[in-house]
Parts: C-alpha cells; structure tokens; sequence
C-alpha cells in the first residue's frame, strides 16, 4: 500500500533554482591517487550552472570508462544554454564555458563537455538499497553544500510536468536548484544524479541511466 502511495505522489522536477566500501569502476585504468571521498575534493569537480534571467542548476564532473572526463547535470537544466553552451561556475569562482553534448530526456540526464582532463570522480558499478550517501549541490543557488541519507526504492513518478520518470528515491534532502548535482556512495563513486524533489525526498537519476548514457565514453 505505501509502494502504491508512493507511485501517485506527484514530485516536483527539483530543477531550476530562482534563487540566483571500495570504489568498483567499470575501468582498469588506473586512477590517479587521490581521496575521492573528501568532501573538498569532490566541491572541486562541481559546477554551478547559472543563467541569470532564468536561474540555476547544479553538475559535477565525472571520469568516463575511458578515463576521459565530462560533466553531467539534469536534462531540464539544459534551458540554461545559450546557443550550446551553458557558463559553469566553479568553487574557486572561475568561468568556464560547457558545451552539451547530448541531452536524454527521457532519463532527465545532460551531458556536457569538461573544460579540461584533470579531476573528476569515478563512477561507481552498482549501488544497493538503504546504502549511505551523500549529496554535494548548489541548492537554492548557494556555494555547495552537503546532505547525507541513504538509498530507498527506485521506483516510476509522475512529475508536475506529467510526465513519468524512472527515479531512485533518497532520504537526502534536496531543493530546487540542487537538480543535476552529485550523489556519491561514501567512497566517493558517483550513484546518482538529482533530478526531483518534494521538499522531503529526493529523486535521483538511476546509476544504470548514467552507466547507458556513459557506456563506450
């Protein structure tokens, strides 16, 4: 009965802010030696897409299979681009510009291009119920900021556009303008991307979205 209460709830598609264990990688390749975990390293690979007449969202960078790096961000965030590109903010204040590289709408999902090679956070390989994560966005268009819960059901919604959306719901709270922002596994390891909101909840994009729209990157 409460999966089917669940199923009716209409989220809200967290979107736009007005406001202004070890790591399992789909690579051998070796990584360079850093501390995927520390919350100050991963603000480092987060980008604040902004748009000023329109509002803001977030992304973060990511190390394709490949090794090569991108950035991903939530598909309806992708009306903050101006003639393919969308301006990118990151902590340290610097601009740079984000080219799209493929926008799915179906799975709410953005890809973007990396201003450089450097940097990045894994992909992780799965992701199980009731893990811990924690998520690391511009909510509300503020510097980044971090919220922690863990993995519940994934399961389809109706969002307030109407349409239905695949997403894997979260504990950890996010706010509109958290949408395209990172949740990682507590090693570091991308498993979702934050795509709906209710002002309790949050609803992710699935790590098996991610690994579709990454495979052969």
């Amino acid at each position: 009965m409460r999966k089917a209460m669940i199923l009716q709830t209409i989220l809200l598609v967290c979107g736009i802010s007005l406001i202004g264990y070890a790591v399992r990688l789909h690579s051998s390749r070796s990584l360079p030696k850093v501390d995927f975990s520390s919350d100050t390293y991963i603000r480092n690979q987060v980008y604040l897409l902004l748009k000023r007449e329109v509002g803001s969202c977030s992304s973060i960078k990511v190390i394709s299979a490949s090794g090569k790096r991108y950035v991903l961000s939530a598909a309806h965030c992708a009306n903050l681009a101006d003639k393919g590109i969308i301006a990118g903010t990151t902590e340290q204040g610097t601009v740079v510009g984000l080219q799209i590289l493929e926008v799915d709408v179906k799975s709410d999902l953005m890809l973007l291009s990396s201003p450089d090679q450097t940097g990045g956070i894994p992909i992780a390989a799965d992701v199980q119920i009731h893990e811990k994560i924690k998520t690391l966005t511009h909510g509300a268009g503020h510097v980044t900021y971090r919220t922690d819960g863990e993995v519940l059901e994934t399961l389809p919604v109706t969002v307030n556009t109407g349409r239905v959306e695949v997403v894997t719901m979260t504990s950890a709270l996010v706010v509109p303008g958290s949408s395209g922002g990172a949740a990682t596994d507590l090693s570091g390891a991308l498993v979702g991307v934050v795509s709906l909101c209710d002002g309790v909840f949050g609803g992710l994009i699935p790590l098996s979205e991610i690994n579709t729209l990454m495979a052969g990157r």
